[in-house]
């Protein structure tokens, strides 16, 4: 069931092909998210007009039309046949013997103004009633295919827009299919927010409210929390059916989210592939902008929430973002240390010479956190032991890890805790959870340096 590839990328073809050895295995089973091509139309309705009529007993325009209405019943976009338009449809022989190929004729990122769309006339076809004879190729399931691609989507590894067909096999638009072309032009199953034209993110910060984000099934709520979300503001839903869509370019992104007692478990896929199955729940209280990150290869890509139960929310996405190099940041590094908190309740304090550098950086309001991201397998957490200390969280990567009691009946400086981590992009975040030995004094969680490797 492998696409073509080479061909795929050194002629910019979307291709369907065909692959006779395993047509034994090939299946009809649900589509996993959606993928896009490199281009999107800036308007949702795409016109078309057709050459090479009909081949034996096959009604080439039928086919055509009868996807074409397929697809507009879905609410998400709009063929319309018009004989003065430049993207043709054509019925002839396709010599490197694919069964159908679609070329999206590019503008400026991320519109296309055209596509050419060419089906292979050495193929046998058939456009009647159920089932569809042997040997033959339904025409109806194989131009809903060719015309995802000239919408902007690419290949998943199945359903409608899976990159190969088997003779007999018929495929409807799938629900997947039609939450990305709903995603692309702002109309159907996915929402916007705040509303817009699609667009591909590149480089820099994203929050919830972003048009790149679409936004799937009735009930998201944006809340806001400006001391606390990266933006002020974060979208949560608990829907059945949620699902969230990001698209960017670049070869990683990073995910911030909450994590809460009422959070439940999510699917990430990219470009239609599973990439993690996570959980936003924690017991206590809430631990803001976790963050984990994904690397792709190089290009366009769309990033999948899917929720499972609980909530989940989006607060922010963040494209190829600059992780500082390995090393020693201490309390003051705050270009790469970042402090959530209220007003000013991370206070500064120097003066104490048994301290990295001379100085650490508290808080005891709950809720309050500190992390940094780092490219490496080891990150180390220096902070004080002392009478008044507390119980803070430790979340590396949205995993929960054991939290730390950083109370002592004496001072005890610069103690630490290390982590060691498969090699890749990284985030650790401290919490103060708000709890405290019984023997404590105070609930303070202190920083004084972190430590990346």
């Amino acid at each position: 069931m492998k696409p073509n590839l080479t061909s795929y990328k050194t002629k910019s073809w979307l291709k369907m092909t065909i692959s006779v050895m395993i047509l034994s295995i090939v299946t009809t089973t649900s589509a996993l998210a959606f993928k896009l091509s490199t281009r999107v139309f800036s308007i949702s309705t795409i016109t078309f007009t057709t050459s090479g009529g009909s081949l034996s007993s096959v009604d080439f325009d039928d086919a055509i039309n009868t996807a074409a209405a397929n697809w507009n019943s879905t609410g998400t976009i709009l063929f319309v046949r018009d004989s003065s338009s430049p993207n043709l449809i054509s019925f002839e022989s396709i010599p490197s013997g694919e069964l159908a190929i679609t070329q999206g004729v590019p503008l400026s990122s991320p519109y296309r103004i055209g596509f050419i769309m060419k089906f292979n006339s050495d193929f046998v076809y058939y456009n009647g009633p159920n089932p569809v004879p042997p040997g033959a190729f339904d025409l109806r399931t194989v131009v809903r295919h060719e015309f995802g691609h000239a919408l902007g989507l690419s290949h998943v590894s199945s359903g409608l827009m899976k990159p190969v067909i088997a003779p007999q096999e018929v495929l409807g638009i799938d629900s997947d299919a039609i939450d990305g072309a709903s995603y692309l032009y702002q109309n159907g199953s996915v929402s916007p927010s705040p509303g817009g034209l699609f667009g591909i993110a590149g480089t820099g910060g994203y929050d919830d409210l972003s048009t790149s984000i679409g936004y799937k099934s009735p009930n998201w709520i944006t809340a806001s929390w400006p001391t606390r979300a990266a933006s002020g503001t974060v979208t949560y839903s608990n829907g059945t059916g949620t699902r969230a869509y990001f698209s960017f370019n670049g070869t990683r992104v990073t995910r911030r989210y909450t994590m809460a007692n009422n959070r439940g478990n999510y699917l990430i896929y990219i470009d239609g592939s599973l990439r993690e199955a996570g959980s936003g729940f924690v017991p206590g209280i809430p631990r803001w902008q976790i963050a984990k990150t994904y690397t792709t290869s190089p290009g366009d890509h769309i990033l999948e929430v899917r929720r499972i139960d609980g909530y989940i929310d989006m607060d922010q996405f963040i494209v190829n973002v600059v992780f500082p190099p390995a090393g020693s940041y201490d309390d003051t590094a705050t270009s790469q240390i970042q402090y959530i908190g209220v007003g000013g309740s991370w206070i500064a304090s120097s003066g104490f010479p048994l301290a990295y550098n001379g100085t650490v950086r508290y808080s005891n309001t709950a809720e309050d956190g500190v992390g940094t991201s780092w490219y490496g397998n080891k990150v180390t957490y220096v902070f004080t032991r002392a009478s008044n200390r507390g119980i803070a969280t430790v979340t590396i990567d949205g995993v929960s890890q054991e939290s730390i009691d950083l109370y002592s009946g004496t001072t005890i400086w610069q103690s630490s805790v290390a982590y060691t981590l498969p090699v890749g992009y990284h985030t650790i975040f401290i919490g103060i959870s708000g709890d405290k030995n019984g023997a404590s004094s105070g609930k303070y969680v202190d920083i004084d340096r972190f430590i990346t490797q």
